[in-house]
Formats: C-alpha cells, sequence, structure tokens
C-alpha cells in the first residue's frame, strides 16, 4: 500500500497515463479530463483504509467565480499554475467522486506538471 513516506497528498493530481490505467476516464478523453485526489492525508498511508478518493474534473476555459472559493456546494472550479506561467482550470463536481484501490498508484508518483 502507501507508506508513510508516500508522495501522496490530498490535492494531488494523477498522471494521465496512471489515471488511465486505474479506469477513472478513457484515453479519447483524456486531453480533457484530470483526477485530483481528494483523500485526506492522514488517511493515504492508513494501512486500514483501502481506498484512496478521487474527483475527475473536466478542462474548461476559464476560472467563473460562482463555482470558486467553495461558493458551491457542488462544484469547484480549481486553477492550476503550469509553466509558463499560465493556468489550467478544472471542473470538479461532485458526481466526478471515485473511490479507487490504493494499489493502483502505489507505485506512481503525483503530475509534478
Amino acid at each position: 500500500m502507501l507508506g508513510r513516506d508516500t508522495p501522496w497528498r490530498q490535492g494531488s493530481v494523477i498522471a494521465q497515463a496512471d489515471a488511465i490505467a486505474a479506469g477513472l476516464f478513457d484515453e479519447t478523453s483524456s486531453s480533457l479530463k484530470r483526477a485530483l485526489v481528494i483523500t485526506h492525508d492522514c488517511d493515504l498511508p492508513n494501512d486500514k483504509e483501502p481506498e484512496v478518493e478521487v474527483m475527475v474534473g473536466g478542462v474548461v476555459d476559464k476560472l467563473h467565480k460562482q463555482f470558486a472559493r467553495a461558493r458551491n456546494v457542488r462544484r469547484l472550479h480549481l486553477a492550476f499554475d503550469k509553466p509558463p506561467g499560465s493556468q489550467q482550470v478544472l471542473d470538479l463536481q461532485i458526481t466526478g467522486r471515485q473511490s479507487i484501490s490504493k494499489s493502483l498508484i502505489a507505485n506512481a508518483k503525483p503530475d509534478s506538471a
């Protein structure tokens, strides 16, 4: 499973290839989707928790203020900084919440890009 030295944290983005391998989305839609770990940091290395919760969201053109800063309980827009100085905005909706086995990301690392 994931040990205490795991690089995974709440908010980590799962690399596209790892998300596809975990069955979170297929390769044809991978350019429009991202998967984000939403499990609390303390539960990730805990062996009594066999699964990790993720949220799959779509890439959108711009951040809408009505979905930013937790103004909506079922939808959230998050902006991620991407090199060189650009941003990518994810549209995360509660319906995109999924659980996967920790073993599916145990040998992977979060997407650093």
